[in-house]
């Protein structure tokens, strides 16, 4: 078989790539599969190795595919892409994308506001804050070490029993009646300590995002989550309009 054009103007190992795209996106080969080996797409499509090469090298490069020594080359698990327009419920969220997803409580605790903290929740340096400490995990896999932050002013005291049970988000709006109105995100990456690549069973120097999310009632913030995310497995996405 050897159906690329070799009088196209886009390079054979793009074509090839094009080819194994979409084969991944409409899930002929689907997640974790292995994919033909180097030898089998040469035979195929009659092309040399190195253009083989060339076309797997790219698409593991882009996060598609990734490679087990002495195994072969699979289909990376697609990238998450939550919507960035609305508040979410975390675990509700995965749902709708098929996925399986949890939450690891590591610490719940009261703490004095930093500076830093309290900028961002309008309060007074020092004053008391929820800080809650989760691991989220999506089929299996740790994806997300995230800190968040709630004013005691306005929250007074729950369990932690009480999260094990219900979602923050269902928490606050039925036990406090919050109406959340609106977030408000930044992006950057990071490198990640030893403490989060050991949470999130990430290779050294492997990248992430951090997202700092304040979370608003009317104009008030009432919450403040720090996230970092593994950035091999989320994707965000910005529309903007003219």
């Amino acid at each position: 078989m050897c159906d690329l054009d070799k009088n196209n103007k886009m390079p054979l190992y793009g074509q090839l790539m094009n080819f194994l795209l979409s084969e991944i996106e409409c899930n002929k080969f689907k997640e974790y599969e292995k994919l033909p080996s180097e030898r089998e797409l040469c035979d195929k499509f009659c092309l040399s190795r190195d253009t083989v090469r060339q076309a797997i090298f790219q698409l593991e490069k882009m996060g598609y595919i990734y490679k087990k020594h002495g195994k072969g080359t699979f289909v990376a698990p697609k990238q998450l892409k939550p919507d960035l327009y609305k508040f979410y419920d975390f675990t509700e969220e995965m749902k709708k994308l098929g996925k399986d997803a949890a939450s690891k409580i590591l610490s719940f605790e009261i703490i004095p506001a930093d500076k830093y903290i309290a900028k961002f929740l309008k309060i007074k340096e020092n004053s008391n804050v929820h800080r809650i400490t989760r691991l989220r995990i999506v089929d299996s896999i740790p994806l997300i070490f995230e800190k968040t932050y709630l004013p005691m002013e306005k929250f007074g005291y729950f369990h932690i029993d009480e999260l094990n049970n219900s979602s923050l988000c269902n928490i606050l709006k039925n036990r406090f009646s919050v109406k959340f109105s609106k977030g408000e995100e930044t992006f950057y990456p990071i490198t990640p300590d030893e403490e989060i690549a050991r949470y999130l069973s990430l290779m050294r120097f492997q990248p992430v995002i951090k997202i700092e999310r304040t979370t608003f009632e009317d104009e008030i913030p009432i919450m403040f989550t720090e996230r970092i995310v593994r950035g091999d497995k989320f994707k965000y996405t910005v529309i903007t309009s003219f």
